[in-house]
């Protein structure tokens, strides 16, 4: 069996299910309730098509089955685009995806602690203020990154700090999504 595809008329009254098989030939199964008006005709069908079909499945089930489907292909498509998430910041193209936001963290978590040396006991002996511990940590200090377009990046902590919210806000609109 391929596919199950619910439809809500089978007919101008008749709400059921369409079942699609691998060979492209299809079958209507009308809900419980108008299924008796139908019996002859699905019968004729099973005679024809029984080397083709599962055993028979109530429509629960059948509906059951073709959720779990839907809900199995939401979550690969929702793997697949986190897994291909980039961000445009600054002109440079940053992977999104689990493990760069990874690394971007590191980064940035290391710059935070660098940030606290640098307004506590100093850097190179020089206890700094707040302004200008943030303009060395964040903006003086660069680092290489490898952008989603394969090339070499000089980029500031402050651009890794901004592609990484922008990411994360990428990301959340992602999952809420599915």
């Amino acid at each position: 069996m391929k596919t199950i595809q619910k439809v809500k008329y089978i007919d101008d009254k008749n709400d059921g299910v369409i079942i699609t098989f691998d060979d492209g030939s299809k079958v209507q199964i009308p809900t419980q309730k108008y299924r008796y008006e139908y019996t002859d005709l699905l019968k004729n069908w099973l005679d024809e098509n029984s080397n083709k079909i599962e055993p028979w499945k109530t429509l629960k089930e059948l509906e059951d089955e073709a959720y779990q489907n839907e809900k199995q292909q939401a979550k690969r498509d929702k793997e697949k685009e986190l897994n291909s998430l980039v961000i445009d910041y600054n002109t440079v193209l940053y992977d999104a995806n689990g493990e760069a936001l990874g690394n971007m963290s590191t980064v940035i978590s290391i710059a935070n602690a660098t940030f606290n040396k640098a307004i506590s006991i100093g850097i190179d002996g020089t206890v700094m203020s707040l302004e200008n511990a943030y303009n060395y940590v964040y903006k003086e200090q660069t680092v290489n990154w490898k952008g989603a377009d394969n090339k070499a990046h000089t980029v500031q902590i402050e651009s890794l700090v901004e592609a990484s919210q922008k990411a994360m806000i990428k990301k959340a609109e992602i999952l809420f999504k599915y």
